[in-house]
């Protein structure tokens, strides 16, 4: 996970609980945290889950080291709130941990992402991430899921979709109309 886990949105403690889940049943799992936030509040959100030093790690590196400490991951999670503000968001972190080769671990009902993960099948859709059933489809996704194969799915869904350059003449052509009307 890349970002601030005590903003409201982000649901920081709830990730964790999921992390557990994972961790007690694919024990190699391991928690990194990309985070400038407090690291005492942020390690208490671990311990509070019995969670142990070697279970992750807590690092707050900088900007530019960002996508070297993802492509070093296997999956990243996405957890929102359901509500009006997720619904219409597209997070700029989305698209980032697919350019990564990341799948989701996500939550339904976050802008167009969650459509784009189903569609693309790159990660897992939680509808309820406090309900042991949902959380088992996430270990179960990751022990029988092809990570190589996912990874560059990721990656060139991110191409497509997120890239700049390819979709700057849609865009003009796009202004160019709002400005004749």
């Amino acid at each position: 996970y890349a970002g601030e886990i005590f903003e409201e949105w982000h649901l920081g403690k709830e990730m964790i609980k999921i992390f557990k889940y994972i961790k007690q049943r694919l024990p190699q799992s391991y928690f990194l945290v990309l985070s400038s936030d407090n690291r005492e509040k942020v390690l208490h959100l671990f311990m509070e889950e019995g969670l142990c030093e070697k279970d992750y790690l807590l690092k707050k590196v900088r900007h530019y080291e960002v996508p070297s400490y993802l492509f070093a991951s296997d999956v990243a999670f996405l957890i929102r709130q359901k509500n009006l503000i997720n619904y219409v968001a597209s997070p700029t972190k989305a698209a980032e941990y697919l350019a990564s080769g990341l799948p989701l671990i996500t939550t339904e009902g976050i802008g167009d992402i969650s459509s784009i993960i189903r569609e693309n099948s790159l990660g897992i859709i939680l509808d309820d991430f406090t309900n042991v059933k949902e959380m088992h489809k996430v270990v179960e996704w990751i022990s029988k899921n092809d990570l190589t194969e996912t990874r560059n799915k990721c990656i060139q869904i991110a191409y497509d979709m997120f890239n700049l350059e390819k979709h700057k003449e849609k865009m003009k052509k796009f202004i160019e109309e709002l400005i004749d009307e």
